[in-house]
């Protein structure tokens, strides 16, 4: 397969990696559908059998398309698809992850240092079987290009089956349209094309300016410090105070009036379920945040985090790892520990009544 040599035609070679494509990317796409309509009555056989006409039509079309306009082009397209699509098949299938908008934007706000804790030989295997291998094959392929002519007879003859097949399933439209936020994020490689624009798009309009609240008004003088811890990934269901049969919070447990309540996150990555925390009320817009409010309220703000993707902070004493690290000699300073490291000292040396 890869010493291939031979010519392809052009609509043989779409359809080939239209093939490959739907083989090696859509078991999680698949089993939703299964596990989600009854696949053993006749309306479910019909929609399976449609979704695996059309996706492979579809798949085939772009693809024919793509290499159509430019060969080159077309050709480094297809190996970047395929390479992004074995990364994220391991993804979808190994973690039940979606790429839907939400998910695009926590894989952008993750730096490699945490996402490269998922990788494994399984991984691996993902990324040379259905990444690099159909890649070499792409490569050394020499396509054939149709005539003009044949070309928009293809593309004609395409769009009118396409157009057949999508009506003559009208009476599931209802049932695709419920289910097609899962649909999407699941169909390689349209799943992350797509949502990332959505994503860029989206953030572009709501992030243009942050939009801020009500100037405020500091009714006493009495000095006060306020320290705000935000775990916005910790789950209740591990924590013994919330029940959990493991001890592990063994020195909260015997402080005092520690309070806790059921809370529940709004979003499943960090930007998100940090800004639901900080922000006045829940939105889609940009709100200005808790530290930039009270930073404006002339608040001494230190916001100290070994974690990234929050919304934007705007204050003077914003704190990484890394310049934490820089006073921080003890062992526990490779651990979350490092945040307490000089705190006691920087509060104290303020000289502002508010921290």
């Amino acid at each position: 397969m890869f010493t291939l040599k031979n010519n392809l035609k052009i609509t043989h070679f779409a359809l080939i990696l239209s093939f490959l494509n739907f083989l090696f990317f859509h078991l999680s796409f698949f089993k939703f559908v299964s596990n989600n309509l009854d696949y053993k009555s006749i309306n479910g056989i019909a929609i399976i059998g449609s979704l695996v006409v059309l996706m492979l039509i579809l798949n085939a079309f772009v693809f024919y398309l793509l290499c159509s306009i430019s060969t080159k082009v077309g050709k480094t397209l297809l190996i970047v698809f395929f390479l992004i699509n074995a990364v994220a098949a391991y993804f979808v299938n190994t973690y039940g992850t979606i790429l839907d908008e939400s998910m695009i934007g926590n894989i952008l706000n993750t730096k490699y240092s945490e996402a490269s804790s998922f990788f494994s030989i399984k991984f691996l295997l993902y990324l040379v079987f259905t990444g690099i291998f159909p890649s070499i094959f792409i490569y050394k392929t020499n396509v054939i290009k149709d005539t003009w002519k044949r070309f928009f007879s293809n593309i004609s003859l395409t769009l009118i089956f396409i157009a057949v097949l999508v009506f003559a399933n009208a009476s599931n439209w209802l049932w695709i349209d419920k289910n097609s936020k899962v649909l999407g994020g699941l169909a390689m490689p349209w799943s992350y094309v797509v949502n990332l624009s959505l994503f860029y798009i989206h953030e572009n309009q709501k992030n243009a300016k942050e939009i801020l609240l009500p100037n405020a008004k500091i009714a006493d003088d009495e000095k006060s410090v306020v320290v705000l811890v935000i775990g916005e990934s910790a789950r209740s269901q591990n924590f013994s105070l919330y029940g959990y049969n493991k001890n592990t919070n063994p020195l909260l447990s015997k402080i005092p009036n520690v309070s806790h309540f059921d809370a529940t996150s709004l979003a499943t990555y960090t930007t998100a379920g940090v800004k639901a925390i900080l922000e006045h009320k829940v939105t889609g817009k940009l709100y200005e945040i808790l530290p930039n409010y009270l930073n404006r309220a002339d608040v001494e703000i230190v916001w100290r985090t070994t974690n990234w993707g929050e919304p934007p902070v705007h204050i003077k004493n914003y704190q990484t790892t890394g310049v934490l690290s820089e006073n921080c000699k003890e062992p526990k300073c490779d651990y979350d520990e490092i945040l307490l490291s000089g705190l006691k000292e920087q509060i104290q040396s303020s000289k502002k009544i508010r921290f």
